[in-house]
């Protein structure tokens, strides 16, 4: 400390160190293509409280409900996200209340035997029809990580454009 004292009177002491660390401001900003805001980027719901509610009783193993399946409703200038459908009839019924309009998302819950052990699995279905206009799938792929983690965690993903593929996958 006497060095110090003595350094800084005659002078020679580096005030580099005492200087407090400057917080730059940032130059860059992110621009969208197109007029897109984050306004036009944020993913609206139709009803997010009861979508959350659906997929809680999906995963809840004292409830019936074992599939939920949610979709994008509206046109390409205002599309939402919400609640399509829900039932306890496992994957053929799930299968079934996938519908041709629109690219949708479902959790379905499975009991499988592993090990000898019974074990629940939850799968992440994302159903998008063939017949979707492609300016369509682009839009819908802008909200695909907000939507994904409404369903977070699951323990497997099937992408699919056909209902067979849900059939032939938990027969």
């Amino acid at each position: 400390r006497a060095v110090d004292a003595v350094a800084s009177l005659s002078g020679t002491k580096s005030k580099v160190t005492d200087r407090k660390a400057e917080k730059k401001k940032s130059v860059y900003q992110r621009k969208m293509i197109g007029g897109a805001t984050k306004e036009t980027q944020t993913l609206q719901y139709v009803d997010k409280e009861e979508l959350r509610v659906a997929i809680a009783n999906v995963r809840n193993d004292s409830m019936s409900e074992n599939w939920v399946i949610a979709g994008f409703i509206g046109d390409k200038k205002n599309v939402q996200f919400g609640l399509k459908g829900k039932g306890s009839g496992g994957a053929k019924e799930m299968a079934g209340a996938f519908d041709e309009e629109s690219i949708q998302y479902g959790l379905l819950r499975t009991n499988e035997k592993v090990d000898g052990y019974d074990t629940v699995k939850f799968t992440l279905i994302q159903y998008q029809p063939s017949a979707m206009p492609l300016t369509m799938k682009g839009i819908v792929g802008v909200y695909h990580g907000a939507v994904t983690s409404m369903f977070t965690p699951h323990h497997a993903n099937l992408n699919t454009s056909d209902k067979q593929d849900i059939l032939n996958k938990f027969a």
